[in-house]
């Protein structure tokens, strides 16, 4: 982050102007400075107030990009939090397909059918995407619309899921039908959202200052 231009010198371009005055009175042959001491006295005024200004302005411009790197620093612990939930759930969601259709057989049968626990299938990542939607005034827009579609989405996995027992034989799974097809695209959906939300978080880390 670029600091705020600053008009350097300030207190010496008043120092100057004050001398410069100083000069051009005392050359006058009817000078007398106790003539002129409220005058010099009221340009010290007007030196001293600008530098105290000047200075307070610092002061006020140091703490503002102080407090700016902070927040940066907050949001980029944040971001990489998320984006590690975000990334594991894209992965999750990917690998269902290799969950839910088992490898074929070199005769075209599937003769697998094994027990799954239902609980492999409810998709992971639940405490970074709720610290996420308890901190979306500090997330991209972009980033806040999809958390809202993956907690939205995750919801209705679980839901889906709730019916049945802690362990389904894989081919109630495999057997083309609307729970099945319901899981397969929710959970693509889920990886696609989660990768939308990735880039842009890659993104914008890039831009924080936290240096």
């Amino acid at each position: 982050m670029l600091k705020k231009p600053e008009w350097p010198g300030i207190s010496i371009a008043v120092g100057i102007i004050l001398i410069v005055t100083l000069i051009v009175v005392g050359s006058r042959d009817d000078f007398h400075l106790k003539d002129y001491a409220s005058v010099i006295a009221a340009f010290v005024a007007v030196g001293g107030a600008v530098i105290a200004y000047h200075a307070a302005m610092a002061k006020i411009d140091e703490d503002r990009n102080r407090e700016l790197r902070e927040l940066d620093r907050k949001k980029l612990r944040l971001y990489l939090r998320l984006r590690f939930g975000l990334q594991r759930l894209s992965n999750h969601a990917d690998a269902k397909d290799f969950i839910v259709d088992p490898p074929l057989n070199k005769d075209g049968t599937r003769s697998v059918n094994p027990l799954i626990e239902v609980k492999r299938l409810r998709l992971d990542a639940r405490s970074e995407i709720e610290e996420a939607w308890e901190n979306l005034d500090l997330l991209p827009n972009l980033v806040a619309a999809e958390i809202d579609w993956l907690r939205r989405e995750m919801l209705s996995i679980d839901e889906m899921l709730a019916g049945l027992p802690e362990k389904v034989h894989a081919m109630e799974f495999w057997i083309p039908n609307e729970l099945h097809g319901n899981y397969r695209q929710s959970c693509r959906g889920v990886a696609a959202h989660a990768d939308n939300a990735i880039a842009v978080i890659n993104s914008t880390v890039k831009q924080l200052n936290v240096s």
